[in-house]
């Protein structure tokens, strides 16, 4: 027992007054105050908290995405959008629950929380660290004794040593008949639900801020709508809708042409092999309908024809800017007999097409940009671009000047 105290006071860690607590885990069954016990960081609660943090993120990106389905949503697709965005938030939750519960079971596969459970005997470890707080007691009184003088003790430092003792000694057989009497009172609580529960619940309420966050987002669809009236009203222009049926290029191209006097046959288109067919239908269409001043419904199966021909006609311009995979003879018969939607190289075989300059409004960029900008052009043909304004995506709108 002397060479035991000696060891213990020849710490740096020891101190006579200070109450002490014997580690069983520490280095020589040494003494250390509890003041300076270092808990070290669980590394499973930062495991757990990167998955909660990757949660967390993956909840603010999915309500900023259903945010922006729903307000691009029409009444035609809100039902649809509504069912895909409940989708998409469903498997996000039953596959961030599943992660959860996969890395409890990990980390945790035979305890919860920190409290022992009752090992396959149905005998509990506690009545083991009962006798070692008896012993630890028994040591501290007992090494007290031998080590300090009788006669320059302190009876305070004595009192306080004792007091010391039996709090180390006492306090764990609270705790453990406290634990006793909850694990005796009736059936024991499922913990593990419990806690996915409270998990639940957090994620519902991250949900719930992301989904306000989004809300306070700027509202695309108006930011261009206002972007647009203010270009409108600088250069004097009225928007003439068209129908949004992948022909809508070409429809609005077709009614500037109308509006400029200018003949939607330009005798090349006419040559072209598809020129006595309908782009949409098949349907013959009638040699009246361009030049008469009036809009044409059809007008597209015209300005179809003749993007087509000038692309044929002068394949090599165009074929850098064509998919690998596709010739130029593929490309113009979709653009000459179906739906597909136009974009800047149709714009500009039909600009040359035409004789005309194109002058394209769009709230992106500066606002207005031009294309086969050449002397002794015939007219101005002024188109709308909306990107964000119709459901379906990109559009266009005839444009034409105010009286």
């Amino acid at each position: 027992m002397a060479s035991f105290a000696t060891s213990c006071k020849s710490s740096p860690h020891f101190s006579p007054h200070a109450p002490t607590i014997l580690l069983s885990s520490c280095p020589q069954n040494l003494f250390y105050p509890p003041s300076r016990i270092l808990f070290l960081p669980n590394p499973r609660k930062h495991i757990m908290d990167d998955l909660l943090a990757a949660h967390r993120k993956q909840l603010r990106d999915l309500q900023s995405v259903i945010t922006q389905k729903k307000k691009q949503a029409t009444k035609k697709t809100r039902r649809g959008v509504n069912d895909e965005c409940e989708r998409l938030e469903r498997d996000l939750k039953d596959k961030q629950a599943a992660e959860l519960a996969a890395l409890q079971q990990e980390l945790n596969p035979s305890t919860t929380e920190g409290v022992l459970e009752t090992d396959r005997t149905g005998q509990n470890d506690e009545p083991k660290t009962e006798t070692t707080d008896d012993e630890l007691a028994s040591k501290l009184q007992d090494s007290q004794i031998h080590d300090t003088d009788a006669t320059t003790a302190s009876p305070t430092n004595h009192e306080r040593l004792a007091s010391a003792a039996t709090t180390a000694a006492t306090t764990p057989n609270t705790t453990t008949a406290d634990s006793n009497i909850d694990r005796s009172g009736g059936k024991k609580p499922n913990r593990q639900k419990a806690r996915l529960a409270r998990r639940a619940a957090h994620i519902e309420e991250i949900a719930a801020e992301a989904e306000k966050e989004a809300a306070n987002q700027p509202n695309l669809r108006a930011v261009e709508a206002e972007r647009m009236n203010q270009l409108f009203k600088e250069h004097s222009l009225l928007e003439v809708p068209i129908v949004p049926d992948g022909h809508c290029l070409y429809s609005a191209f077709a009614v500037g042409l109308e509006d400029a006097g200018i003949s939607l046959s330009p005798e090349s288109a006419q040559a072209h092999p598809a020129a006595e067919t309908d782009a949409n239908t098949g349907d013959q269409q009638p040699a009246s309908a361009p030049g008469t001043g009036k809009q044409n419904r059809r007008g597209y199966t015209f300005t179809r024809r003749a993007a087509g021909s000038y692309i044929a006609s002068h394949a090599d311009e165009f074929i850098p800017f064509l998919d690998e995979d596709t010739t130029v003879e593929e490309h113009v018969r979709k653009v000459t007999s179906s739906a597909e939607w136009g974009g800047q190289m149709e714009l500009l075989a039909l600009a040359k097409q035409y004789g005309v300059t194109v002058k394209i409004v769009q709230a992106q960029g500066v606002g207005v940009t031009a294309m086969n900008e050449e002397e002794g052009k015939k007219a101005d043909v002024w188109l709308a671009y909306h990107r964000r304004g119709y459901g379906l995506g990109e559009h266009y709108n005839a444009l034409r000047k105010a009286s």
